[in-house]
């Protein structure tokens, strides 16, 4: 009888066992999911709103729809299935500060545009159309330099990447002192894309950068972007199997997202903003309507 009680508890132990890795499951793969609830709340709002303020064109429409949707569904597939791989997390951040940037541009409009003005946190709204887009644009060659396995590919990427860092640290510098100071002394216009038509008057540097401070971080920018794309075109002609083909599925997407930039960038109204601007004396700092 005394071996028997001593037997019972051993035979508990295996339930025990494999019940213990359920426990400690990673909780990435739910975070992932509620990364892509939040850009699909994104994407409603913004069109809800942006369709209320008249933005919406069938171009405009289909291009940030077509964005949205392709970067978003890949990002939450990567980020559920290979939560450790930084591809997935970088696409969901990529869409999401797309949608949170237009967003806000859309809600700056209905204030300062269409006539709804007093609305709560505005000014905060204008402060983020004209920096988040910025961040959301100059973060995507991040996604060709991790591109396919989330690793930088060596050693002196590395410190490629803290150079590309500090430029961008840079842009958003000035782009985010203009809007405050703009904020700030209640000089806020804004055009059809949310995008300021006033910069404020900041002293110094901040406000008007010296020419060739200007063409070092844009050198800089294009360079480094540049230096990434050549890269992956490299590799595509030593790359086979599975491998070309993860390529191709690169390839398209960045040819997907450069037909994308170039219709937002010539989008009509912001020629007439920025004609409207220039009778006012105004100097435009834009930035590009996404």
């Amino acid at each position: 009888m005394s071996m028997g009680r001593t037997q019972r508890p051993s035979g508990r132990l295996p339930a025990a066992t494999k019940a213990a890795p359920r426990r400690f499951a990673s909780p990435l793969p739910t975070v992932a999911a509620g990364v892509g609830l939040v850009v699909l709340v994104l994407a409603v709002g913004y069109f809800w709103l942006a369709g209320l303020v008249h933005q919406l064109t069938p171009r405009h429409t289909l291009a940030v729809g077509t964005l949205a949707v392709a970067f978003g569904v890949v990002g939450v597939i990567v980020a559920r299935r290979q939560p450790r791989n930084r591809i997935g997390w970088i696409l969901l951040g990529f869409v999401a500060l797309l949608l949170f940037g237009r967003l806000a541009g859309s809600y700056a409009v209905l204030d300062y545009k269409a006539g709804h003005h007093g609305l709560l946190l505005a000014p905060v709204a204008v402060v983020l159309a004209n920096t988040v887009l910025i961040l959301a644009l100059l973060s995507a060659p991040l996604i060709i330099l991790l591109f396919p396995d989330g690793q930088l590919p060596g050693p002196r990427w590395r410190r490629v990447l803290w150079v590309y860092a500090g430029l961008v640290i840079c842009v958003m510098t000035v782009a985010g002192a203009n809007a405050v100071a703009a904020v700030a002394q209640h000089d806020i216009r804004v055009n059809s894309d949310g995008n300021l038509t006033s910069s404020g008057r900041l002293p110094g540097w901040v406000a008007s950068p010296p020419v060739w401070l200007g063409a070092v971080v844009v050198v800089g920018l294009v360079g480094i972007a540049l230096s990434i794309a050549g890269r992956q075109v490299l590799s595509w002609r030593q790359a086979t199997g599975e491998r070309r083909q993860q390529l191709k599925w690169l390839a398209f997407g960045a040819a997907v997202t450069v037909v994308w930039l170039i219709g937002m960038l010539v989008h009509p109204s912001r020629f007439r903003d920025c004609g409207a601007a220039g009778q006012h004396g105004h100097r435009d700092l834009e930035v590009p309507a996404v």
